[in-house]
């Protein structure tokens, strides 16, 4: 498989994709050039269930929400071709 993009969610699977240990923090949200081709990192689903209040959880739901969206947006554009 080629896939155009791949979603690594949490440190453990970034990891493994990228063959090396990595912080979330300083690779969140953005393309990372891999063996594979692009690769989006985020948080795992499960940070958010163990955030401690409300306030928390929404905020980074948010920024959860916005890398996403900003994985969609990378693979929709590309490969695309143009007549």
């Amino acid at each position: 498989m080629r896939p155009r993009l791949t979603v690594a969610l949490g440190a453990t699977a970034a990891a493994a994709l990228m063959r090396r240990p990595v912080t979330i923090g300083r690779v969140r949200g953005q393309a990372i050039e891999s063996e594979s081709g692009h690769l989006w990192i985020t948080v795992h689903p499960s940070y958010l269930l163990r955030l401690p209040d409300d306030a928390s959880r929404q905020r980074e739901f948010a920024r959860f929400v916005k890398d996403l969206e900003g994985a969609k947006a990378l693979a929709g554009n590309r490969g695309k071709r143009t007549s």
